[in-house]
């Protein structure tokens, strides 16, 4: 059947996950796919389009969308980058920093629910079961 397939059960879970992320994420006024750049951002300040574009698993132009409705919602600031003519630098406004705290309690209650029926050590063997079959898949 297919619905026990581990490739359809992945799916499956990322589809909710996004779904309850979308829905939740609506109470501080960002998408689950601008939470994910607000929060690269928050970890790695100062990224290109094109570097956030692949660390968000994005196209450019999508990734070119979010950063404009983030950067007129005064979340992000682009500059340019002193060192290189052409980049511009993206970075997180004390205002961004501010909501991406609130998004990150928003989506570690979601990560709570998903996994309430999971001891600590279930979701760390969960965790490094999937990063096991993340790997071949990178390297192929």
């Amino acid at each position: 059947m297919v619905d026990q397939r581990l490739g359809y059960v992945i799916k499956r879970l990322q589809q909710l996950l996004r779904s309850r992320m979308d829905e939740k994420l609506a109470a501080v006024g960002v998408t689950t796919p601008q939470y994910a750049t607000l929060s690269i951002l928050e970890e790695d300040q100062g990224l290109s389009n094109a570097e956030l574009a692949r660390r968000c698993f994005l196209t450019p132009q999508t990734m070119h969308k979010i950063v404009a409705g983030l950067e007129a919602k005064e979340l992000i600031e682009r500059k340019s980058d002193p060192s290189h003519g052409r980049k511009i630098n993206t970075l997180l406004t004390s205002e961004g920093k501010k909501l991406v705290e609130k998004a990150h309690e928003i989506v570690q209650n979601i990560e709570g629910e998903m996994t309430g029926d999971l001891t600590q050590e279930d979701i760390e063997q969960t965790r490094k079961n999937l990063v096991r079959c993340i790997k071949p898949l990178e390297n192929s």
